[in-house]
């Protein structure tokens, strides 16, 4: 729907070969433009002959583009990791761009997303240890990057899209950019913060809705950095991939609330030795309730 306004001229083909009908998308459906951060509510609708046109008379506000996420991490419960015993994330999808190349359905730059991850771990995994962090007990002026990544406490990022386009019934592919920066506790050896910086391109594959599931999936190539006051002399730039797949579960008619099971997978391209997947089950739900479209 936050694309329509600008797909009034798309052209709609009658389902049958031996038919060759067509009608313009602006000439059944309608609604009043109101601005790039207020839009109609997703709807599923079907047009008939008995139902011609379809009217949205209100729609949703920026509010329900505020998601928050909290889950935890089932792999991490066996004790043998760090296991983020509770984590939030607060994210914000902003649209930026509703128009799509004509009569397709790709678009550039389609949306904004920050977002915010604060991480609560067992005692045991709170703070930078040594005997874990570093590749040998000689080597204390190195610190493998999948460590840091896995035990930072706090991350926040800034994802920006650059072409969506889809692909088939309720099917989008993205391609991302973004950065992102973490920190990590180490007040027990250096008396500070560690902070790292990650930018990275991202692709992403979603299915929205089967019934009462959807999916995504994604990958995006880390390529990470630590500041240049950092106590470690590996400070330059190494490459980190994050696989991830996420399945989610609407157990009410509200599409805003779902329960998520998320597989994602670090690799470490210089050294797999610290490499670590994470099984995480959360609910995810939006800060305000949906408003209901009135056909």
């Amino acid at each position: 729907m936050p694309r329509l306004f600008k797909r009034k001229a798309d052209v709609l083909q009658l389902e049958d070969v031996r038919r060759n009908e067509t009608i313009q998308v602006g000439a059944v459906i309608t609604y009043d433009y109101t601005g790039k951060f207020y839009y109609p509510a997703e709807n599923d609708f079907t047009l008939s002959k008995e139902s011609k046109t379809f009217e949205i008379k209100n729609g949703s506000t920026i509010n329900q583009l505020i998601d928050v996420s909290i889950y935890t991490d089932l792999l991490g419960l066996l004790g043998r990791k760090p296991n983020g015993i509770l984590q939030t994330e607060i994210s914000g999808n902003f649209i930026s761009n509703t128009s799509n190349v004509p009569n397709t359905n790709i678009i550039f730059h389609n949306f904004v997303r920050p977002y915010f991850r604060l991480t609560k771990y067992d005692s045991r995994f709170a703070q930078l240890d040594s005997t874990n962090g570093f590749p040998t007990p000689e080597a204390r002026n190195t610190v493998n990057r999948t460590y840091l990544n896995q035990i930072a406490y706090l991350q926040a990022g800034l994802k920006t899209n650059i072409v969506s386009f889809g692909i088939g019934t309720n099917q989008k592919v993205h391609v991302n950019a973004g950065v992102e920066m973490g920190l990590v506790n180490a007040d027990s050896i250096f008396k500070r913060d560690i902070t790292l910086f990650s930018f990275y391109p991202e692709v992403s594959y979603s299915i929205v809705r089967m019934k009462n599931f959807s999916m995504e999936c994604s990958a995006k190539l880390l390529r990470q950095k630590l500041t240049d006051d950092s106590p470690f002399e590996n400070n330059g730039y190494e490459s980190l991939l994050n696989t991830q797949i996420t399945l989610f579960y609407f157990p009410f008619s509200n599409p805003d609330n779902k329960i998520f099971l998320r597989f994602s997978y670090f690799d470490n391209l210089t050294s797999g030795k610290y490499n670590f997947s994470q099984f995480q089950i959360g609910w995810k739900a939006t800060l305000f309730t949906r408003k209901n479209a009135e056909n």
